[in-house]
């Protein structure tokens, strides 16, 4: 049987796979040519989980679990040294997509890292990071070097496939004055995924939205009328069904312009 997107056709062991990906054919070579490539990435994840285990000082390069589940938070020094153990830097840009997206909040900082190949220079991942002046009494510049290393983190834990060993969410790394023990039964915050989704969402009804004359005033009224007038800092603070009601209000405005 043929699925829309791969086509894998039973002709023996030297059979190619092939996959289809929007109309371009991308080839993974043999069944024998496939299993010799993940027996590889078996064996470099492996010399790579040995590096971590034997170099990484907990409190400077990894710090606690988070309450929520048993993964230890990966710190900058960490996604630093992992950096420097694939031969690659770290350069970051500003995320205005972002901090458009989010309705140009004041005193919001969004960046992009980008982790670059120091051979040939080429992208190979990138991480997203934000902070808002005043978030844990931080100020300016504070904000900043916060932004950044959210971003550093970030894309360290996607590039490198390290998020089954950390998480990003405690991000701050051990505290002069912590706050108290997490409630097991208080609501949970967004995993990754579910904050990739809305950032999705959000991006993509923005478009909508801007397209239709829609302005980031009127954008940003948009998400709090949605959110029965809650401040929205960022696309989870919205659930699935507070997404469905800014569609309906992205198809009205539409429909107005129509």
């Amino acid at each position: 049987m043929t699925s829309p997107d791969t086509d894998i056709e039973p002709a023996g062991e030297a059979t190619e796979i092939v996959s289809v990906r929007e109309g371009e054919l991308a080839t993974l070579g043999t069944a024998e040519d496939l299993r010799a490539k993940c027996e590889a990435f078996e064996a470099k994840r492996a010399v790579v989980v040995e590096y971590i285990k034997r170099s990484f000082i907990e409190n400077t390069d990894f710090g606690p679990a988070d309450p929520r589940n048993a993964k230890r938070t990966l710190l900058k020094p960490g996604a630093e040294k992992v950096c420097r153990l694939f031969n690659t830097r770290p350069t970051w840009r500003r995320d205005d997509e972002t901090w458009e997206m989010l309705g140009k909040p004041a005193g919001t900082v969004c960046y992009v890292c980008e982790i670059l190949d120091n051979t040939t220079g080429e992208i190979i991942g990138e991480g997203r990071g934000a902070e808002t002046i005043g978030n844990k009494k931080r100020d300016a510049n504070k904000t900043i070097k916060n932004a950044e290393k959210c971003a550093l983190v970030d894309a360290a834990l996607y590039t490198f496939c390290l998020s089954e060993m950390f998480t990003q969410d405690l991000g701050a790394g051990p505290d002069a004055n912590p706050a108290p023990a997490a409630d097991p039964n208080a609501e949970q915050a967004p995993s990754r995924g579910e904050r990739s989704v809305a950032d999705n969402l959000a991006l993509s009804y923005w478009k909508r939205w801007e397209a239709a004359g829609g302005t980031e005033d009127t954008w940003k009224a948009a998400l709090q009328k949605a959110s029965d007038g809650k401040p929205v800092n960022c696309p989870s603070d919205l659930d699935p069904e507070q997404w469905g009601k800014v569609n309906v209000l992205v198809g009205e405005l539409e429909e107005a312009g129509r």
